[in-house]
């Protein structure tokens, strides 16, 4: 047996669970420009005060691109962009880096909206339709069996707030460059932004950015808040039944079903790492978003709770026995199996194509053809749902499939 395994790599072994950063870090307060639950007219917004002044003309916006240096570094700006026309009229603003607004309007589909995908319009009969919830807003619900993997419906962001802002700058500063952004937006945008759910109370902009914000990173990783008006009425569920992937390119949000969803059931998101004990996930959600969780999962009996977070302790030990059996394919097969299992039970889907894929490399390793194409496919759905059918994983796991014993890791143990 081979000392190292070359296709079982530490760094996949190693992941940590995926990040759900999407809440603003602290709860807003009043503000003078935008008394709460009141939206100004037009000219009555506060004007904003950018120290030295960046505002300039662009062809490639429809306002003035307003900026402001960072308290963190003078030499740091970051930008109001808005372009009133994005998506045929829907618009967008966006508040972040002039390199990442750069990049954006670098991007060919970006400056082409036409070559958008035709069912970036809402199907004619989506497979989902708004209910009033008492006390939590609207949320979204199948009217139809939607099937594992399938697209529910993809939208555009409206509003883009770059999470450096919030550390970097005045919190007024931060609530005036909200309002602004909304005000440069075209009324039926303005008017779905402003009538979405908001909870944590003070500032209108502040409360519906941090109760609807989604995390989205942009460019070289850096992180930004978003409101994406359809995306924001789904709620939060510890076990989600849908996910969602950010294309930086397209400003595009699709809605991926995890799991076969039925006619009737709440679409649901998770706001933070599912992987976390509940006495954990309720907490960081009553910190970020105001609310105790009482999902089925957190307002289940005792045992019940006991039970998962005894499988999520496994989980997490098992990953850390994976990385140690990482050049003993027998051992770590059996890790593999456990694990994908683990996350079955917890319904945990998200957190299972990387360790597919995996397990098609190890059993390929082993010589268990049958097995390796079993796995294999699965890391390809799954990759597909998770990551896009043209994602780079997507790609190198459908030709892993055509025959993975042409495959390098063949019997490679």
């Amino acid at each position: 047996m081979k000392a190292a395994v070359s296709f079982v790599s530490l760094a996949w072994l190693s992941l940590v669970p995926t990040e759900f950063v999407l809440a603003a870090s602290s709860p807003p307060t009043h503000s003078t420009c935008s008394p709460p639950g009141l939206r100004p007219a037009p000219g009555q917004l506060c004007s904003l005060e950018e120290g030295p002044e960046f505002a300039y003309d662009d062809s490639l916006w429809t306002h003035d691109v307003q900026c402001f240096y960072t308290t963190s570094n003078q030499e740091s700006k970051l930008c109001l962009y808005t372009d009133a026309n994005f998506k045929f009229g829907r618009g967008i603003s966006i508040f972040t880096r002039p390199s990442i607004a750069a990049n954006i309007t670098g991007q060919y589909k970006f400056r082409h909206p036409e070559q958008l995908p035709e069912f970036l319009s809402p199907p004619a009969q989506p497979p989902y339709e708004q209910v009033e919830l008492p006390g939590r807003g609207v949320g979204l619900f199948a009217n139809r069996t939607i099937q594992r993997g399938e697209v529910i419906f993809v939208d555009t962001s409206v509003i883009l707030l770059a999470r450096e802002a919030q550390s970097s700058l005045p919190r007024s500063t931060i609530k005036k460059i909200l309002w602004r952004a909304l005000e440069q937006l075209p009324e039926p945008t303005q008017d779905m932004v402003f009538n979405l759910h908001r909870q944590t109370g003070g500032d209108a902009m502040a409360d519906i950015m941090q109760t609807n914000g989604l995390g989205q990173v942009i460019g070289d990783g850096i992180r930004h808040l978003a409101i994406v008006p359809d995306a924001a009425r789904i709620n939060h569920d510890c076990r989600p039944n849908a996910y969602y992937r950010f294309d930086d390119k397209t400003m595009e949000l699709s809605i991926i079903a995890l799991r076969d969803i039925k006619s009737g059931e709440e679409l649901t998101f998770t706001y933070i790492d599912p992987e976390l004990p509940r006495d954990e996930r309720r907490e960081r959600l009553q910190k970020s978003w105001g609310f105790e969780c009482s999902c089925s999962l957190c307002g289940a009996s005792g045992d019940v709770v006991v039970g998962s977070d005894n499988r999520l302790e496994l989980i997490k030990n098992t990953r850390k026995q994976m990385v140690e059996a990482a050049s003993k394919p027998f051992e770590l097969i059996n890790h593999l199996e456990k694990l994908i299992d683990l996350y079955d039970q917890e319904g945990l889907h998200a957190s299972k194509p990387r360790f597919y894929e995996i397990a098609a490399y190890t059993y390929s390793q082993l010589g268990d053809d049958k097995r390796a194409l079993e796995h294999g496919k699965l890391a390809v759905e799954y990759w597909s749902a998770i990551a896009g059918k043209g994602s780079g994983e997507a790609r190198r796991m459908r030709e892993f499939v055509k025959d993975p014993k042409s495959h390098p890791s063949w019997r490679s143990a």
